[in-house]
């Protein structure tokens, strides 16, 4: 009896196979059709396109091609026959990418790059790409597209790649150089992002990237960023690194950094700081890091907090140089040695705190409204 059982559940094990391996073999052989709704979708796309040299002769609605899987540039998943991807780069394409994609439901993969395509009438990137849920790859590299980035694009939480780059070798009328982005803070809700390009994008002469969480290093393309004024990346959660050269950033005046970096090394950091004939720099922050070793001779700041560090040593004589000081704030260090006598010419200082210390010496006293001075 026993054994009955056991033969009749191996030939159900053996049919079960043969029916899967006959099915897998009939999707292999005869895919599924593209939708209706999806064809019609890429048909209303290509009417906004002039298509010169017949890239898309083959999106017909005739019977021998109405299956659009079987289109130029267009791939569909073998067992749904949803299309999940459309790739028209590197064509001559002209006309406007209109939201009728957005029948394209299940699309995973959008490349039109290095195409003359444009957005909505005054040249901007779609905003509606943001509502194609399911991309994980979109490159809009090369494309003549001009305006503000939609921060939109943020929703498309599945986005692995990313280019909305210019080409180092664009012609006038395929670059993007007159994209810009004034907060990049979208970025955060893009958490499988592996591969980013904005190469050419113009983030603007203020960067708020405070509270945002991002995490690493920052980039070196940073330093060739010269037209910035104000970088704003506090309140990230110590995870950041900073080793990018910041010399020519003649323009920077603001830069706070404040509770975002996990190490760095206080006199290199200072050192890659803009270094300019005319030095804009005011403001420093970079209280509650990681930062070690010891200060360096300092110019032209109006206002420093390197509040609870690990910088040591002595405060550098030099610092007395700093005439121009409203705000410093050096406690919860390691400083020792001497108060630098030429703190007494800071005409201009406000509030002063050296506190949780040893240093030797008095703080000189002059008519300063110092709000905090607390110096053992």
């Amino acid at each position: 009896m026993c054994r009955s059982v056991a033969q009749i559940a191996l030939v159900l094990l053996i049919a079960t196979a043969v029916l899967f391996l006959i099915a897998v073999d009939t999707v292999q052989l005869h895919p599924a059709a593209c939708s209706p709704a999806e064809r019609e979708a890429l048909l209303a796309f290509k009417q906004g396109i002039n298509d010169t040299y017949d890239v898309l002769a083959s999106w017909q609605e005739d019977m021998l091609l109405h299956d659009c899987c079987r289109w130029t540039g267009v791939a569909c998943s073998n067992v749904t026959g949803h299309v999940v991807e459309l790739d028209l780069s590197h064509t001559y394409l002209l006309g406007q990418i209109i939201p009728s994609l957005l029948y394209l439901e299940h699309l995973e993969y959008l490349d039109v790059s290095y195409t003359f395509l444009q957005g909505a009438a005054d040249g901007r990137v779609p905003e509606f790409l943001g509502s194609l849920n399911n991309l994980r790859h979109l490159d809009l590299t090369g494309m003549p597209f001009s305006g503000p980035l939609p921060p939109q694009l943020g929703n498309l939480s599945k986005l692995e790649y990313l280019s909305v780059s210019s080409s180092p070798d664009s012609s006038d009328n395929t670059t993007m150089d007159s994209v810009y982005s004034r907060d990049i803070s979208w970025l955060t809700r893009l958490p499988l992002l592996v591969h980013l390009d904005m190469s050419s994008v113009n983030l603007s002469k203020h960067l708020g990237l405070y509270n945002t969480y991002l995490h690493g290093s920052f980039p070196d393309a940073l330093g060739n960023m010269k037209a910035f004024q104000e970088l704003d990346f506090s309140d990230n959660g110590n995870a950041a690194t900073m080793e990018a050269d910041l010399r020519n950033l003649c323009e920077l005046e603001l830069l706070w950094l404040d509770t975002s970096l996990s190490s760095g090394n206080t006199t290199e950091f200072l050192e890659n700081l803009p270094a300019c004939t005319s030095n804009k720099l005011l403001e420093l922050r970079l209280s509650n890091n990681f930062m070690y070793n010891r200060m360096r001779q300092l110019t032209s700041f109006s206002s420093l907090s390197l509040f609870n560090n690990n910088i040591t040593r002595a405060i550098p004589e030099g610092i007395g140089d700093c005439t121009n000081l409203r705000n410093l704030d050096l406690s919860s260090n390691h400083l020792t040695g001497a108060i630098p006598a030429g703190i007494g010419d800071w005409t201009n200082l406000r509030n002063l705190d050296l506190s949780d210390y040893h240093l030797a010496g008095n703080v000189p006293q002059r008519d300063w409204e110092l709000h905090v001075l607390s110096a053992p």
